[in-house]
Order: structure tokens, then C-alpha cells, then sequence
């Protein structure tokens, strides 16, 4: 239920960064990796820049970011050769260095017991919505084969989740992990209580709320999404079109807490 990413023993640091305020207006942010060991945020909140470094959903991340909260931040950043060969997974324990490094951010974590929702099934009957069916593919076992060597299959191209602003879909996967992929969407985690095992592929479409489009999804300066008017709510697409529903209960949540943050000196 939304683990904290784990503690790199051996973080990677970039070979050059640069960390500017935000000034100028716009709505829309970016964070992410860029091609060639880079990474990037554009009018980014210090807040998403936390999330994205230790792969938190907004809820995880407690304590005050005063006095950097507030600002936007635009910031480019390179791996040196060494490093950027390592691949995609060097740039986020260099970002975690960055944020120490020119925010002075020390953190720790913590287990709370917190509001969740848990997701189980909407019909008295048992059966799920049309747009959830059982899946001919185990992507956990595809994906647990290719980290011991080789290269994946061809079936597990199309494993995971595919999310875009009022939709997601995925094929493959158990619906823990759709737990996973809607704990931003509706601000909390979520406990898969649903009773259904193995894997399934689904399709759901639902009109979004302003607070239930993940951050960094629209990037700076894009028109707002056109809603469809005869779209459900995502409450509504979930009992509707998978036959599930989100009840309201508390459980233990992994947490990051911040106990200091600085504003960073101008570049």
C-alpha cells in the first residue's frame, strides 16, 4: 500500500545543476527525466520534486516545506558520462542528493495510521463491471523473470498501467496495484479488499476533478482538459464500469516526514 522507495546506499550526484525560481506566470508543471541522464522540473513546486524524488503520493509527504514552500522552481541537471550510463534509475537518487544538497531537506520516515480507502467489490453478487476482465497474462511473474536475465517476453510490452488525464488502463497486473494507481487520483491510499486474486486487465473513463489529475500530468501553459459532459464521476466509473467501490477506513500508511528545509541560494 504505497511503500516508500527504498534508501540508496550508493546515491549518484549530478555533475552540474541549476536551481531558479519560478517567476514567471503559468499554470501546468513538469518533473522527470529528460534524455541523456538529464532531469528536469519546469514552475514545479518544491512538494512535486519531493514526491517524484522518493516516489510519494501527496499524502505521504508530511511536515511543513517553509520556508521553500510557495515558490515554483525551474531546474536542469546533468549525470556525468559515468553515472548516466548506470540508465534511468541513477536520476532519482541524484535528485534526492540535489534536494539535500541546495534545499538542505533532511527527512525521515514514519508508519501513521491514516484515513485510506478500502476497494471492494460493488454488487451483491460478486461479479465485476464490464470494463474488468480476467487477464490471459501475469505480468508480475513476466516482469520477476526478466530481472533474473534475459530479455522480456514480447506479451509483457503491454503490461502496467497506461493513465492519462480521465482514463486509465492496464492489463496484467493484480488490483492491488490499481490501488496504487488510484491512491493519487482520489488523495488517499487504498487496500485492495476485493477478495479477487490473480491478474485482470481493465479500461476505465470517468470525468476528472481538478484534484484528481496527478501532478506534472498537463505541462506548463496547456489548455485544461475539455471534460466530457456524459462521462461519470470516477466513483461512479468504478462501481459502473469494474464493479468496484472505495469505503472509507483508516489503516497504517508509510509516511515521509520533513524535519528541515531551506530556501536555496540563487544560482
Amino acid at each position: 500500500m504505497g511503500a516508500l522507495a527504498p534508501v540508496f546506499s550508493q546515491p549518484a550526484a549530478f555533475e552540474a545543476a541549476s536551481v531558479k525560481e519560478h517567476l514567471a506566470p503559468g499554470d501546468g508543471s513538469f518533473v522527470g527525466r529528460r534524455p541523456g541522464g538529464r532531469f528536469a522540473a519546469q514552475n514545479a513546486s518544491l512538494r512535486e520534486i519531493i514526491e517524484y524524488a522518493y516516489e510519494l503520493q501527496s499524502f505521504q509527504l508530511v511536515g511543513s516545506l517553509a520556508p521553500a514552500d510557495g515558490a515554483r522552481w525551474d531546474i536542469t541537471a546533468t549525470l556525468g558520462a559515468t553515472a548516466a550510463q548506470a540508465g534511468p534509475d541513477a536520476i532519482v537518487p541524484a535528485v534526492r542528493a540535489l534536494l539535500a544538497d541546495r534545499f538542505a531537506l533532511a527527512t525521515h520516515r514514519e508508519t501513521r495510521t491514516m484515513p485510506v480507502y478500502a476497494l471492494r467489490l460493488a454488487r451483491a453478487d460478486g461479479t465485476t463491471g464490464p470494463g474488468l476482465r480476467r487477464s490471459a497474462v501475469d505480468c508480475p511473474a513476466l516482469m520477476a523473470a526478466a530481472r533474473g536475465g534475459g530479455p522480456p517476453p514480447p506479451e509483457a510490452k503491454a503490461c502496467g498501467f497506461r493513465g492519462r488525464v480521465g482514463g486509465l488502463q492496464s492489463n496484467g497486473m493484480p488490483l492491488s496495484e490499481l490501488g496504487i494507481a488510484l491512491a493519487g487520483r482520489v488523495g488517499r491510499a487504498i487496500v485492495d479488499q476485493t477478495g479477487l486474486a490473480g491478474t485482470w486487465d481493465l479500461t476505465l473513463t470517468y470525468a476528472p476533478e481538478s484534484a484528481q489529475i496527478p501532478a506534472g500530468t498537463l505541462s506548463p501553459d496547456a489548455p485544461p482538459p475539455v471534460g466530457n459532459p456524459d462521462a461519470p464521476s470516477l466513483i461512479t466509473a468504478l462501481q459502473e464500469q469494474l464493479g468496484l467501490r472505495l469505503v472509507s477506513t483508516t489503516a497504517p500508511v508509510e509516511v515521509l516526514v520533513v524535519d528541515r528545509v531551506s530556501r536555496p541560494s540563487p544560482d
